[in-house]
């Protein structure tokens, strides 16, 4: 990908579709360089959409060393994860027309775009529907203990 104009991303079922738009900006926070078993190596932001192995997105700054993530080859376990300063440009790309989130692959990994982006920052920011003293007082006495025990997120 340049950014040139033109130019279309293999996404997750396979086909081939256009990007319909970018973003072009700077990353005031560190970027996350993330390396794999499998040999990829990236650097996103740190509320990029990588996609679990089980399908499910989550932004980068939310991975471990030893999650899986979705690869062009299948599977793949992430080995390393570092934050990096970056200075140069970052792009974000559109590859369905809004608000539906769209998939590609960066550097051989499953990634969500801007859509994608958008849509779990907003849930991330929400704020809870009910209170943690709320959620407890609807719990079964036997799993209190590890409601307890769970820091809040």
């Amino acid at each position: 990908f340049t950014g040139k104009g033109g130019e279309s991303v293999k996404s997750a079922d396979g086909k081939t579709n256009d990007v319909y738009g970018t973003t072009l900006g700077t990353e005031p926070h560190p970027m996350i360089r993330i390396k794999t078993d499998g040999g990829q190596n990236v650097l996103v932001t740190r509320t990029h959409p990588m996609i679990l192995a089980n399908g499910l997105p989550v932004q980068a700054r939310y991975l471990r060393v030893g999650d899986e993530l979705s690869s062009i080859d299948g599977k793949a376990m992430v080995t390393e994860l570092n934050l990096e300063q970056y200075s140069g440009k970052v792009h974000n790309l559109l590859t369905q027309p809004y608000p539906t989130a769209g998939t590609y692959y960066a550097g051989g990994l499953l990634t969500g775009d801007a859509n994608m982006q958008q849509s779990l920052a907003s849930v991330g920011e929400r704020t809870p529907l009910r209170s943690r003293a709320e959620i407890r007082a609807t719990l079964p006495k036997e799993w209190l203990q590890d409601f307890d025990n769970t820091p809040d997120q």
